[in-house]
């Protein structure tokens, strides 16, 4: 995923996003903020699958940032890796 690393943290993601709306574990904004810290292994966890991914956050961005892909792009990289079991997944 490009653009990313972008990112200002404005919070314009965040601000639209209709699940962080509505729970206080899910945020957008923080899961770029943790990879552009170099801290991938806190946003690697089932967090992951709460957004939605309806693409509310991708027009918002003043950088041009894609939240929804870079999420997209984290849960297969999980995947692909064996760091989630499909089974626990079903159970959220």
């Amino acid at each position: 995923v490009e653009s990313f690393d972008q990112c200002f943290r404005c919070g314009a993601c965040s601000g639209v996003c209709p699940v962080k709306k509505n729970t206080k574990v899910f945020d957008p904004r923080r899961i770029i903020h943790f990879l552009l810290l170099g801290l991938k292994e806190k946003v690697l966890n089932e967090i992951l699958w709460y957004c939605s991914q309806c693409g509310s956050c991708v027009p918002v961005s003043p950088m041009e940032v894609k939240p929804k892909e870079v999420i997209w792009a984290l849960r297969n990289y999980m995947l692909e890796n064996g760091l989630i079991d499909l089974e626990r997944l079903f159970e959220l």
